[in-house]
């Protein structure tokens, strides 16, 4: 299946155009529910006429909503189940989301009579199309084929890549590069490629491996698009894997530019006006929180933190607390554990709608935070971390935030195992930033709120 690059970000083209089909059935759906309440009212309908803008902004709403509650990843796509259960929710939030624009905008911009109508189609019709879109995928025709160069480690990645249900590519032949090196196996190479009807070449060679250029230099001239195993699976996975990953790629590859001077300031704005805006919407819920917090559990309602930011610099973090007071007795810090009885009940509720997590709104207007980015760690644990994972302090290179790419991909990480995965997706997010990429995180964040991934 063909994905490609929108603002550096990769995106595999038969999610864009489910994305324009279930758009144009929205704005459909409504055009078709208002010509059903004209009619019943015995108006002449013309719903091309009077609805257009409507339905224009209902399709763009209620597809923002399918966005963040999760219902483009991939398992979704496939999963029927998932699918209806996250459709209610989509549904029921760009109702929300309409009637605050209406409330702003001081228009009616749904009727009541049309929403039920245009309600009861879409979760008709949209399942229909995922269903007839799951199988279309599914057929081999549409998965890239892929000849793997390689049978080592680095090989055994790609094939596990392959195994996996939303697999996006089949492997369709493969040979050692042992087999492929030297001037007369050049043609040979290229026949075994033409002959698996392979599109495209994945380099897997080991490190101490030489790799076969000339022969891989007359594949690509005869138009075989050809890839390093690291740039693959950072494609197929959207995280850059460390166990095939090269210090040369990061050098050479393109992408972070995150740290030039534009790109900070255009993302300093970004933060500023979002959580300007973040804390007065939800000084509400804030001022309950406290209140629970203070009428709950003895001590302080805030908690501070020392974290690590942005070129290593020490910052103090605040958030909701959460846990008992001297949760730490001792002075050794360590994880949160599933049931932790550290957690308040009030505290188990905040984390669990990430609603703790509030105040660091004003560490983002203090500069120390972004509103997106690699998650802040504790000295303590970067300075275990670093010494046990290769490229984590490179994780530094931008400001720390609120919410990240690792946190809408990885759940809750409780060990080192899962600290070097977050950490696969962080340098990701570093290597691809886009304000286009911080928009899709913070969409997908409301469906880790709402269906609690990877609280604790």
């Amino acid at each position: 299946m063909a994905m490609i690059r929108i603002f550096r970000h990769y995106v595999p083209v038969a999610l864009i155009v489910l994305s324009l089909i279930e758009i144009a059935t929205l704005f459909g759906a409504y055009l078709l529910g208002e010509f059903l309440r004209l009619r019943i009212a015995g108006l002449q309908p013309d719903p091309l006429a009077s609805a257009r803008f409507d339905a224009v902004v209902y399709a763009i709403v209620t597809w923002v909503a399918m966005v963040s509650v999760g219902l483009y990843q991939s398992r979704t796509t496939l999963d029927l189940r998932e699918t209806l259960l996250k459709l209610f929710v989509a549904l029921f939030l760009a109702v929300i989301l309409l009637a605050v624009i209406g409330f702003v905008t001081g228009e009616t911009l749904v009727w009541r009579s049309v929403l039920l109508v245009v309600t009861a189609e879409v979760l008709i019709v949209i399942p229909l199309i995922r269903w007839t879109f799951a199988r279309i995928v599914d057929l081999d025709l549409l998965r890239r084929r892929i000849f793997l160069l390689g049978e080592g480690a680095r090989a055994a990645r790609a094939r596990e890549l392959a195994e996996r249900p939303d697999a996006r590519f089949r492997i369709v032949g493969g040979c050692d590069c042992r087999q492929a090196r030297g001037e007369d196996q050049g043609s040979c190479l290229i026949e075994q490629v033409i002959e698996s009807g392979a599109s495209e070449i994945v380099v897997a060679c080991e490190r101490e491996q030489e790799v076969p250029i000339a022969q891989l230099l007359d594949c690509r001239l005869k138009g075989i698009a050809v890839q390093d195993i690291a740039a693959f699976i950072e494609r197929e996975t959207g995280r850059v894997d460390l166990d095939t990953l090269d210090p040369a790629y990061l050098v050479f590859s393109d992408g972070f530019v995150g740290g030039r001077f534009y790109e900070r300031l255009a993302k300093r704005g970004f933060d500023v006006l979002l959580a300007g805006s973040v804390l007065i919407v939800s000084l509400p819920v804030m001022l309950l929180a406290a209140l629970a917090i203070r009428l709950t559990s003895p001590g302080p309602v805030f908690y501070r933190q020392e974290r690590v930011g942005r070129g290593g610099r020490i910052f103090h973090l605040l958030k909701f607390r959460s846990m008992v007071v001297d949760a730490e007795p001792e002075g050794h810090p360590r994880w949160a554990s599933a049931d932790d009885p550290r957690i308040t009940p009030v505290g188990r509720f905040l984390r669990m709608t990430r609603i703790d997590e509030l105040p660091q709104v004003i560490n983002v207007l203090k500069s120390e935070m972004s509103f997106v980015g690699p998650r802040p760690e504790r000295p303590f644990f970067v300075a275990r971390l670093a010494r046990d994972i290769p490229f984590y302090r490179e994780r530094h290179a931008m400001k720390p935030g609120i919410t990240g790419w690792a946190q809408i991909n990885y759940p809750y990480g409780a060990s080192i195992a899962d600290s070097r995965r977050k950490l696969e997706y962080d340098l990701y997010y570093i290597k691809n930033y886009t304000l286009f990429l911080d928009i899709v995180i913070i969409l997908q964040t409301l469906r880790v709120i709402l269906f609690a991934d990877g609280a604790r």
